[in-house]
């Protein structure tokens, strides 16, 4: 029976210091805007060094473009000035804000009713 009772108890004392969280990760994630900017760095470097090339495209019956096999091409390469890099951010922005605000705001709406307990309130209306 000992046995038990102390095999419960380093269970026990393991599960609070998981759920107190005294054992600390030396990982910590970076922060989301700062994983986009690496991502953003890591392109533009790429971009002097990987060669420029297109594919020929084709229209299909749909109406969609298609890519032609065996069509691939070098272009000539066009570099990036540093101005450049942050005027294709803003330029990137800019052509996708009405997606970015269609976002912010159903972000915005779910968030005011969660707080208000709206939807709960009409979950539970409907219950009954």
């Amino acid at each position: 029976m000992e046995v038990h009772v102390n095999s419960f108890e380093n269970h026990s004392k393991l599960l609070n210091e998981v759920m107190n969280n005294n054992t600390k990760s030396k990982f910590k994630f970076p922060e989301p805007m700062l994983l986009l900017f690496y991502i953003f760095i890591t392109a533009f470097i790429l971009s002097y060094i990987v060669p420029s090339g297109e594919y020929e495209r084709i229209t299909n019956d749909l109406g969609r473009q298609e890519v032609v096999a065996d069509t691939f091409a070098y272009t000539e390469k066009i570099y990036l000035s540093l101005f450049d890099f942050f005027n294709i951010l803003v330029k990137g922005l800019e052509s996708s804000s009405s997606i970015i605000f269609l976002l912010l705001i159903s972000g915005a709406m779910f968030n005011i009713i969660g707080s208000t307990g709206a939807l709960k309130n009409a979950v539970g209306i409907l219950v009954e």
